[in-house]
This record gives structure tokens, C-alpha cells and sequence, in this order.
């Protein structure tokens, strides 16, 4: 039987920083980690170019990307600080769209006889 080490999630080269509204991000969308840093918050980590870019949630973020799939191009735009009608809270508001899949955009998915168990 062969094994290959669990890695414990995507390295990435930097983390997303919206400075300004309609800052944005655009990249596959290529995994989740969850309970990361001192907030236990949520990174998604997106390919963009040749980069890995770790993408910080939040509740706007998280709630948008939980119907996301692995494997989506993903779009996420700044739209700036808004207050909360509910709370009076100032937080950061984000748009998150999702790329449409056209015949040969899928994302290869790996040879399953390469597999050994």
C-alpha cells in the first residue's frame, strides 16, 4: 500500500487586502481552511495568475462562498463599509460572483487509477 502525506492546507504567497471600494479579486477557487488564527476565522484560497491568495472570511464573505464549489473561478468586489439597519454595526460589504462553466472550463479531476490503496 502506498501513502501520501496530509498536508495541512494551500501555502499561500499573499493575503487579499480591500483598501477600496470596487477593489477586487478574481482567481479558481482551490480550498477552504477553516479555524485559522487568532479570530478562528475562515481562509479561502484562491488561484489568481501564478499565485496562491488567501482570501480572509467574514460573515458577508463566508455566507456567499458556502454556496460556492471547489474548482468555481470566483469574483469578490469591495463595496465598501456599510452599517447594519439591524446592529448599528459599521462592517466591510463584499459581492462574491461565481464564473459560469462553458464546455472545456471544467477542472480536471485526478485519474482515479492513480489512486492505490
Amino acid at each position: 500500500m502506498e501513502y501520501k502525506k496530509v498536508l495541512l492546507g494551500a501555502k499561500t504567497d499573499r493575503t487579499w487586502n480591500a483598501e477600496k471600494t470596487n477593489d477586487y479579486i478574481e482567481g479558481r477557487y482551490i480550498e477552504k481552511n477553516e479555524n485559522i488564527g487568532q479570530n478562528k476565522s475562515n481562509m479561502y484560497v484562491l488561484e489568481a495568475g501564478n499565485e496562491k491568495v488567501g482570501v480572509w472570511g467574514s460573515t458577508v464573505i463566508d455566507s456567499q462562498m458556502s454556496r460556492v464549489a471547489i474548482g468555481k473561478m470566483v469574483k469578490i468586489i469591495y463595496l465598501g463599509q456599510e452599517k447594519s439597519d439591524k446592529t448599528g454595526r459599521i462592517y466591510k460589504n463584499f459581492e462574491v460572483w461565481e464564473g459560469i462553466d462553458k464546455a472545456g472550463d471544467e477542472v480536471p479531476e485526478a485519474d482515479i487509477e492513480d489512486i492505490n490503496f
